[in-house]
C-alpha cells in the first residue's frame, strides 16, 4: 500500500472541521455521526437558609414596635450609652439595639419586692445624678406630698437646688426644705428624669433613706400583694 503523504492527512483534517462547522459545532457533528447522547440533568442542592430564632423574634419585635406607640400599657427597658438600665412606659429609644418590651418577655418586671420597717412598707430605688448612682431604701408614704431624701444622699448626689418652700409629711407636719431635682429617679419598671426632690434628716437613717412620695406615686398607682411582699404597679 502506498503510504500516503503529509498533504493528504492535512487534506482530511481540513475537511473534518469544515464538516464540523457546517453541522453547527462539535456537539452537533458527534451528535450526527456516533449517536446522541442524553445531558445529564443536575439537581439543584441549593436549599434556603432557615431563619435563627433570634432572627425571627427580632422580626416580631419590629413588627410590634412599627404598630405601637408610646404610652399604650407597655413598659420598655433599655441600656442607655453608659450602659445604665433604663426603664419607661412613656418614651423608648426605637433604635436603641438594647430595646426590649418586658411586659410581654417578663411578667413580673412590674412587681417590686419591698421589705417592713415597724409595720410600714420600705421599697428600692435608684437615683443618679451628675455620673453619681445612689441604692436608696424610701419609706412608701401615701402622705408626703415630695419624695424626701436624708441629707446625706444630697451630700453624695449633689444636686442642683431649684427653691424653698414646705413639704408635707405623713403625719401632717410642714417641714421647711429645699427643693432639688435629681437627673433619674427609678423605682420598680419606672425611671422618671429631672425628678423633684426635698430633704430633712430621717430619724430611723440606718433602716431607711427617705420617704418615697405623692409626686411619684399619684403618676404609678399600685396594689400591695402582703403575702409576697411585693407592690404590684398597674
Amino acid at each position: 500500500m502506498k503510504k500516503q503523504g503529509p498533504y493528504f492527512i492535512i487534506t482530511i483534517l481540513a475537511a473534518i472541521v469544515f464538516q464540523v462547522f457546517l453541522e453547527g459545532g462539535p456537539g452537533n457533528f458527534f451528535s450526527n455521526h456516533f449517536g446522541s447522547q442524553k445531558e445529564t440533568e443536575i439537581e439543584s442542592s441549593f436549599v434556603p437558609r432557615e431563619k435563627t430564632e433570634s432572627e425571627k423574634k427580632a422580626e416580631a419585635f419590629e413588627k410590634i414596635l412599627d404598630s405601637i406607640k408610646a404610652g399604650e400599657g407597655y413598659i420598655y427597658k433599655w441600656r442607655d450609652k453608659e450602659g445604665n438600665l433604663q426603664y419607661s412606659n412613656t418614651t423608648f429609644p426605637k433604635n436603641n439595639p438594647t430595646l426590649e418590651i418586658i411586659e410581654d418577655l417578663n411578667p413580673f418586671a412590674r412587681e417590686t419586692k419591698f421589705s417592713y420597717h415597724n409595720g410600714t412598707i420600705v421599697v428600692p430605688v435608684i437615683i443618679k445624678n451628675r455620673g453619681e448612682r445612689v441604692e436608696a431604701r424610701l419609706m412608701l408614704d401615701t402622705g408626703c406630698s415630695t419624695t424626701l431624701l436624708h441629707p446625706s444622699l444630697i451630700d453624695i448626689l449633689k444636686p442642683r437646688k431649684i427653691n424653698s418652700g414646705t413639704a408635707t409629711v405623713a403625719d401632717g407636719r410642714k417641714l421647711k426644705t429645699d427643693f432639688y431635682k435629681v437627673d433619674t429617679f427609678n423605682v420598680g419598671p419606672f425611671t422618671e428624669n429631672n425628678f423633684v426632690i426635698t430633704s430633712h434628716f430621717v430619724k430611723e437613717g440606718k433602716d431607711y433613706d427617705g420617704l418615697l412620695g405623692m409626686n411619684f406615686l399619684s403618676n404609678h398607682p399600685f396594689d400591695i400583694n402582703n403575702k409576697n411582699k411585693v407592690i404590684i404597679w398597674k
